[in-house]
């Protein structure tokens, strides 16, 4: 379980939190929500939740942010906003704890 808390120390400069940097530049309360999101996956790989797990509960945001057809209005559309975001920044962190895992292995076998 604690084979991969390395994980909460990588730095902010490693190239797996590229997308989430070039994300800083969207509102404020916006970015938030993305980086909540991001830490979520990171820490639940760090504390030994399989990637197969990872990437079913990003699929599982993703698809709650599918609404075609459904009627709206401004307040729904802010919850949609926000789980679209929650979608985006869980995505990137897995994608940063794919990232991370290949370069801890790639350190490692050298």
């Amino acid at each position: 379980m604690t084979a991969r808390l390395w994980m909460s120390k990588l730095p902010s400069s490693d190239p797996a939190f590229g997308p989430l940097q070039r994300v800083a530049e969207m509102d404020p309360e916006e970015f938030a929500t993305l980086a909540q999101a991001h830490r979520q996956a990171m820490s639940e790989a760090a504390w030994g939740r399989p990637l197969k797990a990872l990437d079913a509960r990003a699929e599982e945001l993703r698809l709650a942010t599918i609404h075609d057809d459904e009627p709206w209005d401004a307040r729904q559309a802010e919850v949609w906003r926000r789980d679209e975001l929650e979608a985006i920044g869980y995505a990137l962190g897995v994608t940063a704890v794919r990232v991370a895992i290949r370069e801890h292995t790639e350190l490692v076998a050298a």
